[in-house]
C-alpha cells in the first residue's frame, strides 16, 4: 500500500491498535511467564527428590534461574518494537 501523501487533501488518520490486542499481547506474558518459573521449580524439587537432598536446594537454584529467564524474556518482549 502506497504511503498517502502529506499534501494530499484528505490523509489518512493513523492506525491505533486496539485495546483486547494490547491485553492479550501482556496476558500472554504473564501466561509465560508463570509456566517458565513453574516448570523451574517443578524440576529442581524433581531434582532435589532424585538426589535425596535434605535441603531444597535445587529447588531454590532452579526457581531462582526460572524468575532471571522470566524476567529477561518479559522485558525482551516489552522493548520489542512494533511494527
Amino acid at each position: 500500500m502506497a504511503q498517502p501523501n502529506k499534501n494530499s487533501p484528505n490523509p489518512e488518520p493513523p492506525r491505533r491498535r486496539s485495546e483486547p490486542i494490547s491485553l492479550l499481547k501482556y496476558t500472554d506474558i504473564a501466561f509465560r511467564m508463570g509456566v517458565t518459573i513453574a516448570l523451574g521449580a517443578w524440576f529442581g524439587k524433581w531434582l532435589d527428590g532424585k538426589m535425596s537432598m535434605t535441603k531444597p536446594v535445587f529447588l531454590l537454584v532452579f526457581s531462582l534461574a526460572a524468575v532471571g529467564l522470566a524476567i529477561y524474556m518479559v522485558v525482551r518482549d516489552v522493548s520489542k518494537k512494533d511494527n
